[in-house]
């Protein structure tokens, strides 16, 4: 029954539906579909044939010796080299997305060091002014007195 149920779970990941969209098909609650996909539930041919229907494919039932290997589903024959060269280029997108983050990062970094510079400058020739007045001021005092 588990083994069954897991299969049963692939398919519809493989499918890309959702079990609520499967158990919307079938006539079932969306519960009611997740405890027959549990692994625990009795499934029946019946709820096995709608779920198959539903997803638009095919079942059978083959008989083997207990020692036998049992048969691979469609999934597990698929060629690997294309899940592969999938995930390959799914990290060379990723690496891609990641170098164009980095470089906005680097770029914004700099930025804000260049800005925290020039308002460092506007400060030190601010406080510069202030004590040239100071100075000034001191001075015409002196002159003054």
């Amino acid at each position: 029954m588990a083994a069954v149920s897991a299969d049963l779970r692939i398919l519809i990941a493989e499918k890309g539906v959702s079990q609520k969209e499967v158990a919307k098909s079938i006539g079932m609650s969306p519960a009611g579909l997740s405890r027959q996909l549990s692994g625990s539930a009795n499934l029946t041919l019946e709820s096995i044939g709608k779920i198959c229907d539903a997803l638009g494919k095919e079942f059978d039932i083959v008989f083997r010796n207990a020692d036998d290997q049992r048969a691979l589903q469609a999934w597990e024959r698929r060629s690997y080299s294309t899940d592969v060269l999938r995930l390959r280029n799914e990290a060379l997108g990723q690496a891609a997305q990641a170098k164009a983050l980095l470089e906005t990062a680097i770029l914004v970094h700099r930025r804000s060091w260049h800005a925290a510079q020039v308002q460092r400058k506007q400060v030190t020739c601010g406080a510069n002014l202030k004590k040239s007045t100071w100075t000034l001021s001191n001075d015409t005092l002196a002159a003054a007195a």
